[in-house]
């Protein structure tokens, strides 16, 4: 609040010495805030200006309520309820009615007519004028703000400061707008009137708070917090007979202010505290151990009226403070077996119960009890003789009271001298992959203070091994990348397991790797190519890599796009060439073939310039014909057909010879027609017919049987 005081007064300042800027917007009008409540036989409005300078102001000129409803033979009835203005009695009037041990009414007639109200001090000698209106500007802030709290909490306050008005001459059922207004003149001030509509009819039930929780903090404290709801103040209330009777704690309402989120901090605990009152008063109590208390609150009402009663919550409180920690010495070691532990308790508690001596191997590491039972309160030494040989010893003592709360100390180490070197890895093994990345893994040790492992390697197992990690790694796997580029085929690698002390192990026995083959073979060239009809004749020379293990040939037709593999040859079936005889169905267009050789480890040479081939294949063809032939006597011809059972496209050629001359083609027929009628016969003659197929590629068949026929004169 003191911050926003400052700010506003700063503002002020440069309004004042600024009063010709032009190009700032007005400030905003302060205006009347109100609220309303029917009780069907009245309604009760109360209100507050939203600002200190329009309330000091207000205090001076008052308030008007008018009153407007429609009548039952619709008429707007409007109607001036206060003749006088409303506005604070005088202080003599507020001394006689409430008296002096009216706390809220003492408050709120010292913020209106008090002279000393000056919760924020001003410093120096002299102060500055800046300082003198900063004063001023808080001082009324503060005036306001005890004005309201009084005016919350007791209606007859509210009444006498002259901000609540009670309406008794109303009739249930009719709708009333109410309407509060500012008497200052706007020419000093304009201040904007509240305007409220409810109909008269009885006030709906007050809803008691919600949320309602306790935990305890201490052995000296616990803490409510519940929801927070419109309720400007709450009264809380406490058991301690299980429940059946209640006192209230607070003599005044409570209520917890929102939190200022502008004030920055970067405690964690201040920063949870913040974020929850967002949403939640918080309020502590002061209580005894051992006991059970009951806890209920209500709200009071801007309207002062109590809400119902909150279901009740309840604790038992227990003593949840621990014991004063003890303080533990060096541990002392004893022939390299025993952990001599001893500790001091300067102001050990009432309530202490016992010691527990715990062990763990590392300082934050799982804390386990070295012994039985409780050690006395009266005890401060104890010897371990389980210490740990193969890794750390951390030693903490801890104080326990009869309500079993628990005091650490500090933790102590206390290591035995290790010199027991780990076991040697074991099976180890690994690859190297094309890429050049070696992974190697082994059997991981057993031993709990096991710090890691070394990799050694060299290019030659009687050469000196070289340390590949300068450092213990964690888990029994490696990777690194080699050279492959080098006529060293081999590597070498072995691994020791190092302990927490720097024992190492003795090495494993030398795994040999072999270094992967990424030089290609040579590509095989072309000696000879030829061909017949039918056939593909090819040769190719070896390829002049030692490591060779085989060759594969391919083929396609020209325009195809995949290889076919169709051979595969063995390198040790081959000495100085390749030799290749494919027979392909035959074709119009090219075949192209090619080879590569392939090394033991997978490289491939990559495949030669491809041969063109063209194959026809036979030019005469095997097709089943048959041919049949009659004669007509009645038509003087003969009445051939045929049939051939040849796919395709194909064009047929029928022969005849006539007694003994050559036979020879006398018509053709495209692959459709089958038969025809050969009128030209001369009588008495000896006729032969055959057939023959044609291919549009220059193939043909052979001659189809023939048939002979005699023509009869």
């Amino acid at each position: 609040m003191k911050k926003i005081l400052i700010l506003f007064a700063l503002g002020c300042l440069f309004f004042i010495q600024t009063p010709f800027a032009q190009d700032f917007p007005p400030p905003p009008r302060p205006g009347i805030r109100a609220l309303i409540r029917s009780y069907g036989d009245s309604i009760v409005l109360r209100w507050a200006p939203d600002d200190a300078a329009a309330w000091s102001i207000n205090n001076k000129y008052g308030y008007r309520i008018l009153r407007g409803y429609v009548t039952t033979d619709s008429m707007y009835v409007s109607e001036d309820l206060t003749p006088e203005p409303l506005k604070p009695w005088p202080l003599q009037q507020m001394m006689d009615y409430f008296g002096p041990g009216d706390t809220l009414a003492a408050v709120a007639a010292q913020a209106i007519y008090g002279q000393a109200f000056e919760p924020v001090g001003v410093t120096g000698k002299e102060p500055s004028f800046a300082d003198a209106l900063r004063k001023q500007h808080e001082m009324q802030q503060t005036r306001f703000a005890f004005a309201l709290q009084a005016a919350e909490f007791s209606s007859q306050v509210a009444k006498a400061i002259g901000m609540r008005f009670c309406d008794k001459n109303v009739r249930k059922g009719v709708l009333y707008d109410y309407y509060i207004q500012s008497l200052v003149p706007p020419d000093i001030v304009e201040i904007l009137p509240a305007s409220l509509i409810i109909p008269c009819q009885p006030a709906d039930p007050l809803k008691p708070p919600t949320g309602l929780d306790i935990k305890q903090l201490n052995n000296q404290s616990i803490e409510l917090i519940w929801s927070r709801d419109e309720n400007p103040g709450f009264f809380i209330e406490r058991s301690t007979d299980r429940g059946i009777t209640y006192h209230r704690i607070n003599r005044k309402p409570y209520y917890s202010t929102l939190p200022d989120h502008s004030i920055q901090t970067e405690s964690e605990e201040l920063l949870f505290y913040r974020s929850l009152l967002d949403d939640y008063h918080i309020l502590s109590d002061t209580i005894t151990i051992g006991k059970t208390y009951h806890y209920r609150l209500r709200g009071i009402t801007s309207f002062t009226e109590l809400t119902p009663f909150s279901g009740p919550v309840s604790i038992s409180t227990l003593d949840i403070e621990p014991p004063v920690a003890p303080l533990i010495e060096p541990v002392e070691i004893i022939e390299n077996r025993i952990a001599r532990i001893r500790w001091i308790n300067p102001d050990p508690p009432s309530d202490l119960k016992g010691y527990i001596v715990e062990k763990a191997r590392t300082v934050q590491g799982e804390f386990v009890a070295v012994h039985e039972g409780l050690l006395s309160a009266t005890t401060f030494e104890f010897s371990d003789t389980t210490a740990y040989h193969r890794t750390s010893n951390y030693y903490r003592v801890v104080a326990m009271d009869q309500s079993g709360n628990r005091a650490e100390s500090f933790e102590a180490a206390g290591t035995l001298d290790d010199k027991t070197p780990p076991s040697t890895p074991g099976d180890l093994a690994g690859i190297i992959y094309f890429d050049g990345v070696v992974e190697l893994y082994w059997e991981d040790n057993t031993e709990e203070d096991l710090e890691g492992y070394r990799v050694l390697y060299a290019n030659h197992p009687e050469h000196e091994f070289v340390l590949l990690t300068p450092y213990p790694i964690k888990g029994a796997f490696f990777s690194d990348t080699v050279f492959l580029k080098t006529l060293t085929k081999k590597i070498y690698f072995k691994v020791l397991a190092e302990d927490r002390s720097g024992n190492q192990s003795l090495p494993t026995p030398v795994l040999e790797l072999s270094r992967p083959d990424i030089v290609p073979p040579t590509v095989p060239v072309v000696l000879e190519a030829n061909q017949d009809a039918e056939n593909v004749f090819i040769t190719w020379s070896a390829s002049a890599s030692n490591d060779v293990v085989g060759y594969r040939i391919f083929r396609k037709l020209e325009n195809a796009e995949l290889w076919e593999n169709i051979g595969n040859i063995n390198a040790e079936d081959v000495e100085d060439h390749v030799s290749f005889t494919d027979s392909p169905a035959s074709s119009g267009d090219y075949y192209l073939y090619t080879i590569e050789a392939i090394d033991e480890s997978g490289n491939s040479s990559g495949i030669c310039k491809p041969i063109p081939f063209r194959v026809r294949g036979k030019s005469v063809i095997d097709v089943p014909l048959t041919i049949s032939a009659t004669y007509d006597a009645k038509s003087y011809a003969v009445l051939l057909s045929w049939q051939c059972n040849q796919s395709g496209v194909y064009y047929v050629s029928l022969h005849r010879a006539i007694n003994d001359d050559p036979i020879e083609v006398i018509k053709t027929f495209e692959r459709s027609q089958t038969n025809y009628t050969d009128t030209r016969v001369p009588k008495g003659a000896k006729v032969h017919y055959a057939v023959q197929i044609h291919l549009p590629d220059g193939r043909t068949s052979k001659l189809s049987e023939t048939v002979l026929l005699n023509i009869p004169n």
